[in-house]
């Protein structure tokens, strides 16, 4: 099974009901393990005469996409969508927490070596 991220961006013009109407369809071609609300973004540039439009994105596996994709496309709705293969949500968040550092980099707890201990070892060592 394959996990993918769809992101759209769906006409500012919609109803939360056409929104919610999209997702039911997309639902029904594939698993989703996660959606995300629909976020009222400003378009860098015009896309099909539009400045604003909603973004969303949703994360699910699935074995085929064809459907969807066929779905996508057709969606006068959708003005544009990106779907990627990508890695299970929850493998993803746990890259995105910051590493351990190694025992490398943490404080040595031997304790402090006496400055007449480092003289014995120098004088051993121009000895021989």
């Amino acid at each position: 099974m394959n996990y993918y991220e769809l992101t759209y961006l769906a006409l500012i013009s919609l109803t939360p009901e056409e929104l919610e109407e999209i997702q039911t369809n997309i639902e029904k071609l594939v698993k989703l393990e996660k959606k995300e609300k629909p976020i009222k973004k400003p378009l860098a540039y015009l896309i099909k005469g539009e400045n604003q439009a909603f973004l969303v994105s949703v994360f699910f596996n699935a074995e085929s996409i064809t459907e969807l994709r066929e779905y996508v496309k057709k969606e006068k709705r959708i003005l544009r969508h990106l779907l990627i293969k990508t890695k299970p949500y929850k493998e993803e968040k746990k890259r995105r927490e910051k590493p351990k550092k190694s025992s490398i980099f943490r404080s040595s707890e031997k304790s402090k070596v006496e400055l007449s201990e480092i003289d014995k070892k120098i004088e051993e060592i121009l000895q021989d």
